[in-house]
């Protein structure tokens, strides 16, 4: 096995969170403040509004147009750095990954792993192996800060990309849908 440090430090550092006090939508709570837009409240040319409030669709996850399908299990953990927060649920195709490797950013590679993860804060995104896409329109549909319960963030319209690095590099990724990890707890940078 090798070892892993995960992309938790870039992503909060880089300002891929939601700052103390900053609002946006998340459906756990349905704030949203006076003329605030969400991602997809309003339509891009010919392209329909992304429906926030409906269900979160089912998780299909392609790569090149094959379903990339596995027994996915969930981790949830708050990462804080200075002011930034962000929410994160990384899925695996096993069950070795642990919260003491969640929480302290590090975690041991298993042969044969995938990896695919969705955030929610001010620059959410997703991503798969080694690669992260910062875009995408997300909700933080399940919020919770008791170890053990599920962290639900929801990818509401496919993100499609084509990664540069790790073992899908040069090839059409799509995700779509529901990312629900067993909660960790917070890790500060």
């Amino acid at each position: 096995m090798k070892t892993h440090i995960a992309m938790i430090a870039v992503l909060v550092a880089a300002g891929c969170g939601k700052k103390k006090g900053d609002s946006d939508t998340d459906k756990a709570s349905g704030d949203k403040p006076a003329g605030d837009k969400a991602a997809g409240d309003k339509p891009a040319g010919d392209k329909p509004a992304v429906d926030l409030s409906g269900p979160c669709p089912a998780l299909k996850i392609t790569v090149d147009g094959a379903p990339l399908e596995a027994a996915w299990v969930g981790q949830g953990v708050t990462m804080v750095s200075g002011s930034y927060t962000t929410q994160m649920v990384r899925l695996y195709n096993h069950d070795k990954a642990t919260c003491e490797e969640a929480l302290s950013g590090r975690h041991n590679v298993q042969d044969n792993e995938i990896s695919v993860r969705a955030w929610h804060g001010a620059a959410p995104g997703v991503g798969i192996d080694a690669y992260t896409h910062v875009q995408g329109t997300l909700t933080l549909d399940k919020v919770t800060d008791k170890v053990g319960e599920d962290l639900v963030i929801c990818v509401r319209a496919p993100v499609e990309f084509t990664p540069n690095a790790g073992a899908y590099s040069g090839k059409k990724v799509s995700i779509v849908g529901t990312f629900t990890g067993k909660y960790c707890g917070v890790n500060k940078q």
